[in-house]
Parts: C-alpha cells; structure tokens; sequence
C-alpha cells in the first residue's frame, strides 16, 4: 500500500490537497457542530452527553488505553521524522499512522460530543483547538495512499502527532 522507496516528495500539489481536504473536514464539523446543537435545544440530549462523557473519562482513566495513545502518538510522530529523513514509507509505518489516527478519530468523536453538549463556550474553543488539529491529521494520513499526479508521496501532517 506505501510508496515505499519510490516516494515523490511532497510539493505544493500535496500540501494543497491536504489543507484542503483537512479544511473540509473542519467545515463538516463546525456546521455539524451547530446542527448538534440545534438537535439538543429541542430535544434532551442528556443521556447521549452523559454517555459520551463516560465513555471519554473511562479511556481517560484507563492506563492501557492512555499508554496506547501516547505510545502510538510518539511512534507517528517518529515515523514522520523518518520519512522525512529517508523520503520513503514502509507499509509498518503507514500501518502505525492509520492506527494512530484509528485512536485520533475516537478522541475527535468523544471529546466533539462532549464539549458541544456541554455548550456552545466549550464546543467552539474544542472545534477551534482539538478539531483543527485532527481535521488536519487525520486526511493526510489516509491522502498518502492516494497518488497526486500518478505518484504517491510520503508527505503528511502526521507532526502534528506530537501535540496528542
């Protein structure tokens, strides 16, 4: 599935794709954001927020899930700096980014519907901090695999990583 050592390196054409794409994301979240919220004044979403709350406190709490995280985090951050280095990606270290962002994509679920059903303070500052960040690492990961004018790169915003 990785380029490999066949790797174009990254150009304006990738950075631009995935900016984009990540900008769409963003966008898909924030207007989300906003139907959630309408959905909450005319219903009682209790219940959901108090199971999404619970959710995150519980892998929050949990020792394994939280050394996971930080272990997966820290080994795609790493995995950046070696493609960066080396220009190449093996199929292990697309493997470690997708489960990274695997984990990403449930925190960016979870901590989402927790700070937008506790208010609109809280959903903005979530959706214009944790929500900008992953809505930038989460597409360039997964836009390695597609080619960019009939060649993959290794190219990707998987720094980003470090912050997690």
């Amino acid at each position: 599935f990785a380029c490999g050592d066949k790797c174009a390196p990254p150009t304006w054409d990738v950075a631009s794709l995935h900016l984009g794409v990540g900008f769409g994301l963003w966008l898909i979240l924030l207007l989300s954001s906003y139907a959630l919220s309408i959905w909450s004044i005319s219903s009682n979403p209790e219940s959901l927020h108090a199971t999404a709350h619970r959710w995150r406190r519980t892998l929050h709490s949990n020792t394994g899930y939280v050394t996971l995280h930080a272990a997966f985090s820290g080994a795609q951050y790493i995995q950046f700096c070696m493609r960066t280095l080396s220009g190449s990606v093996s199929d292990v270290g697309l493997a470690i980014d997708l489960v990274a962002c695997a984990l990403f994509g449930i925190e960016l679920l979870l901590g989402w519907l927790d700070a937008w059903l506790s208010g609109l303070v809280r959903g903005h500052l979530y959706v214009f901090s944790w929500g900008v960040l992953d809505c930038l690492l989460l597409p360039s990961v997964f836009l390695m695999l597609v080619p960019i004018d009939g060649q993959l790169s290794w190219g990707s915003f998987s720094f980003l990583s470090a912050l997690h």
